[in-house]
């Protein structure tokens, strides 16, 4: 009779166990996010890294795959994979992903010349400058509504170091970038003396928030995503995502050079 009982405690431990991920391996899509995410950063750079840390505490392995955005997305949307790492939450985005709580918040300046000085606090302030922005990419509504209305003067472009060399060349008065990321592509796209020439105005255009989603075709990802949080929440109440952020801004993450 003991035999039979330890043998039930022992099934019921490891269905615990099962039930809490253990053994299980997910298939993430990561595209390239310097400085937050590359296949050349250590770790995969720090977005990717924290991902694979909070499911470990959950004993949850993940394998990342190194593909474009949008095929990313068609692959997340028809259930080929089971999440995409970097997202923000849209409308259209929330009827084929569940997401995670928040991984990393961005804070989107615009970045001009340091001879041309500036200041704004509404959309009236930015009638007469020459906008640029990134295509595809949502500043928020006051930004979108200012733009649709054509009361600011907005050139959409494909890459960040085009921008920049607009900037430079006096193409355009401000660029919209996330400080790191501005930051980090003027130390590495740009020779040393013209990133001095650049800096950026303090107050933020645009804050979005960036989760892992995770496709709403995949039977397991609601239970997978409450396992992800309590990852992550452990990950911060033990102090070592204050510690893993202190590295990224040491350049722990860089690639080597």
């Amino acid at each position: 009779m003991r035999c039979i009982f330890k043998y039930f405690i022992i099934c019921v431990i490891g269905l615990s166990f099962l039930a809490e991920g253990h053994g299980e391996t997910l298939i993430i899509g990561n595209d390239q996010w310097p400085p937050y995410q590359g296949k050349e950063f250590k770790h995969g750079g720090i977005y990717t890294f924290i991902v694979t840390k909070a499911f470990e505490l959950e004993g949850i392995q993940v394998d990342h795959h190194w593909i474009p955005w949008a095929r990313i997305m068609l692959d997340v949307k028809n259930g080929k994979y089971d999440g995409i790492n970097g997202v923000a939450w849209n409308e259209e985005r929330d009827k084929f992903l569940y997401f995670t709580d928040t991984i990393i918040t961005t804070h989107r300046h615009f970045f001009h010349l340091k001879k041309n000085p500036f200041d704004w606090k509404t959309a009236e302030d930015l009638k007469g400058k020459k906008i640029g922005a990134k295509e595809g990419y949502y500043y928020g509504d006051f930004f979108s509504n200012a733009e649709k209305s054509k009361l600011i003067w907005v050139r959409r472009v494909t890459e960040h170091k085009q921008s920049f060399k607009m900037l430079l060349a006096g193409r355009i008065d401000l660029y919209i970038i996330s400080k790191d990321i501005g930051q980090y592509l003027l130390r590495t796209l740009l020779t040393p003396k013209e990133a001095a020439l650049i800096t950026f105005h303090p107050k933020p255009i645009h804050s979005p928030k960036f989760s892992l989603g995770l496709s709403k075709k995949i039977e397991r990802s609601p239970r997978i995503i409450k396992l992800f949080n309590k990852g992550l929440k452990r990950m911060k109440e033990n102090g070592q995502l204050d510690k893993l952020w202190k590295s990224f801004d040491q350049g722990d993450f860089d690639p080597q050079r």
